[in-house]
């Protein structure tokens, strides 16, 4: 479960070039019991990842009431978050996702910046939302 939900957020995280396919296929090989995967393996995962994200949000939801673990779940929300991350801004699709995810796994507003920080080296929205010292107040929004 946490490797589909891996594969459909990769699937929203923009084009798929070769750095962003070995970076899926590495990410997943780090999960328990997935260190052998193939890539055959992986075409698989994707191919169930999509078919099952065609139910749409009754199939996320049904997921992320499956994965009972606290700590498998903020592996899977780290993972879901760096693999969206396939530009430097998260669109619509991407957003959305990760917000049901992390409703559905009861994670806080802070706790899912946090482990989305974790996972992409971004900094804290709310750091990064934060006027710079140095900028004058006319340019603050």
């Amino acid at each position: 479960m946490v490797a589909e939900l891996g594969c459909v957020a990769f699937a929203l995280g923009g084009k798929f070039s070769l750095r962003r396919s070995q970076l899926l296929a590495s990410s997943l090989r780090l999960l328990p019991g997935m260190s052998r995967l193939t890539e055959s393996g992986i075409d698989r995962l994707v191919a169930q990842a999509a078919d099952h994200s065609e139910r749409g949000g009754n199939w996320l939801c049904e997921t992320t009431h499956r994965i009972r673990s606290a700590s498998l779940r903020r592996v899977a929300f780290r993972l879901a978050g760096l693999l969206c991350a396939g530009a430097a801004v998260l669109d619509e699709p991407q957003q959305e996702f990760l917000l049901v995810l992390a409703s559905g796994f009861g994670l806080s507003d802070e706790e899912a910046v946090e482990l989305l920080s974790q996972a992409t080296g971004w900094p804290h929205a709310t750091e990064r939302d934060q006027p710079s010292e140095a900028s004058p107040a006319s340019e603050r929004p």
